[in-house]
């Protein structure tokens, strides 16, 4: 119980931070906001350098991280209701993309036929999603799964 008191004040606190940024753009909020996250992108940074180590240095990739985290935070919309975790501007991080793999969905269609990324999509059972990925694979410009290529075991 004391655990999800934690995790609940803790939820709170930041909520009340994003409410603030969002009404004031305040740089010391910001800063806040930045620290809280930046655990995040630690995580990500190493993972990372785990599996691509040979060819760039892990102060790098938490760099382009740090610069990412940052432009995310001025671009979120908190009215859109759904958590800064899960939040990735797309267009930010497509200039360094090779591969997109994807629902299908509308945002990241566009985004890929605007940068000329290649994509892999698996629709599943949205018709709007297997429209656009049957489009895009007319376009060459992806290639269409069905929803079972995309399990394991």
């Amino acid at each position: 119980m004391t655990v999800v008191l934690l995790i609940s004040e803790t939820w709170s606190l930041i909520e009340n931070l994003w409410i603030k940024y969002t009404e004031t753009k305040d740089k010391e909020i910001k800063k806040q906001l930045i620290e809280h996250y930046v655990s995040l992108v630690k995580i990500v940074a190493g993972r990372m350098y785990n599996f691509y180590g040979s060819k760039i240095e892990y102060d790098d990739l938490l760099g382009y991280g740090i610069l990412g985290l940052i432009d995310s935070i001025d671009k979120f919309d908190i009215s859109k209701n759904i958590k800064f975790e899960r939040y990735v501007p797309t267009a930010a991080i497509m200039d360094k993309t090779v591969l997109t793999i994807f629902h299908g969905g509308q945002d990241t269609m566009l985004t890929t036929l605007l940068y000329g990324v290649p994509s892999i999509t698996i629709p599943g059972q949205h018709y709007e999603r297997d429209y656009n990925s049957a489009k895009l694979e007319s376009l060459g410009a992806s290639v269409k799964l069905p929803v079972h290529a995309s399990t394991f075991g």
